[in-house]
């Protein structure tokens, strides 16, 4: 079948522009109210007795290095109804999520009753979030009243026995979270580059890493015995997580050096520096390192399947986009899409989900794939595919009770799409 493309063209407004017209023009944009508004669409049959995870939690990194942080995070929850997870200088990639990943995964490996992974970017967000475990839990407002809902499960996790974990990610105004956060009973974690957030509970800060911890992560994934030269890559990069995890893979895919990897990272054509937003300017060193690790990965290739799967993951959801959804990728089966998310997920551009039932992209890395589809002038490639899965994601009035988790997912794929169409949406 041939691939629907937009003709997208000129400067960002135009290209969301035309992109928004699409989505308005398409049953995508008829069928958006119904989705929202079909009454109960939020709630669900009686929750079992089972163990209920809502959410898709992050799987644990490739060479995860333990830090300090997790015993301290695991303290404050232990002595606090409340720990908020913040970095310390507000930058992006010091590794918040994935600490809280980290403390989610043992706690649904211990058997916690509950575990909610909520994306709490926008208010939208943090109650569809709530909306769905809700509907777990078998609490949702009966109106299908979204706040209300979001009320019930506060009630619900504040009196219920038993042991649950909350956690909300990438927070970015408290005023949203503060009136759905539970008195008593289940634990929150909520992760923020926001200081005002330590407001609302205990603090747990996260910095980059030990220069110990760099150059051990360092060695364990590169398999490289230079010391001075993983000391000297960790030093250039600011010791910054994320930048360390796409430099090893870099290295590793590409076979190179130490040496050869900062030659590559200081070559003034690989990047420029990302667009200034909320009083954060990333280092070069950062921004060329997820470039290069994202065209190591990606290729040259606009049209291969490594790189549509990631225009598209990046385009969609942050908290992740159900590997079944990505088979639906237009001219590539499911085999050949399964393969390039092995292959993307290898190069450390994507993570699993805890059950690998999704896929994951790191906002900043998000961000990187976007603008530099805009530079080689491919973005309204990766715009047309997103759209084109999410189109082909349809649900009907008649369908919308029984496919409800499809219609709330949908529209938070939706909303994603609008949101990295205008200036990358939250910052």
């Amino acid at each position: 079948m041939k691939r629907k493309r937009l003709r997208l063209g000129g400067d960002r407004a135009s290209e969301g522009t035309a992109v928004a017209q699409h989505v308005i023009d398409s049953s995508i944009g008829r069928d958006l109210n119904q989705i929202f508004n079909v009454n109960q669409i939020l709630l669900g049959p009686k929750s079992s007795p089972k163990q209920i995870v809502v959410g898709e939690v992050p799987g644990a990194a490739s060479a995860f290095v333990y830090r300090e942080t997790f015993d301290h995070l695991s303290a404050a929850l232990d002595e606090h109804q409340v720990a908020v997870v913040c970095a310390l200088t507000g930058m992006r990639g010091v590794g918040k999520t994935q600490l809280a990943a980290a403390y989610a995964r043992a706690k649904i490996a211990s058997g916690c009753g509950v575990v909610g992974w909520i994306k709490a970017d926008t208010e939208d967000d943090l109650l569809a979030g709530l909306g769905r475990l809700a509907a777990a839990l078998d609490v949702a407002d009966p109106d299908g009243d979204p706040r209300g809902t979001a009320r019930l499960l506060t009630e619900e996790l504040s009196t219920r026995k038993g042991d649950a974990l909350l956690v909300l990610d990438n927070a970015t105004d408290p005023s949203w979270i503060l009136p759905y956060l539970p008195a008593t009973g289940a634990r929150v974690v909520i992760t923020s580059t926001e200081r005002s957030f330590t407001l609302l509970g205990e603090p747990v800060d996260v910095s980059s890493y030990l220069r110990s911890e760099s150059t051990g992560y360092l060695r364990a994934r590169t398999k490289l015995d230079d010391d001075p030269g993983a000391d000297t890559v960790a030093d250039e990069l600011g010791d910054l997580p994320l930048a360390l995890a796409a430099a090893a893979a870099t290295i590793e895919c590409r076979g190179l050096g130490y040496r050869s990897y900062l030659d590559l990272l200081g070559d003034g054509t690989v990047t420029k520096l990302m667009p200034y937003r909320d009083g954060q300017i990333y280092p070069r060193s950062t921004t060329a390192a997820l470039v290069l690790n994202f065209k190591t990965v990606a290729g040259d290739d606009p049209e291969a399947a490594g790189s549509r799967v990631l225009g598209v993951v990046a385009m969609m959801a942050a908290e992740g986009v159900p590997r079944s959804y990505l088979h639906a990728l237009d001219g590539f089966d499911a085999d050949t899409v399964e393969t390039a998310l092995e292959q993307c997920v290898a190069g450390s551009v994507l993570t699993w989900s805890h059950n690998r039932d999704a896929v994951i992209m790191h906002r900043l890395m998000a961000r990187v794939v976007r603008e530099q589809s805009r530079v080689d002038e491919y973005f309204h490639q990766i715009a047309t595919d997103a759209m084109n899965l999410t189109n082909s994601k349809q649900i009907t009035r008649a369908e919308g009770w029984d496919r409800r988790e499809e219609a709330v997912l949908r529209a938070s794929q939706l909303e994603a799409i609008w949101q990295a169409l205008s200036d990358d949406g939250p910052k």
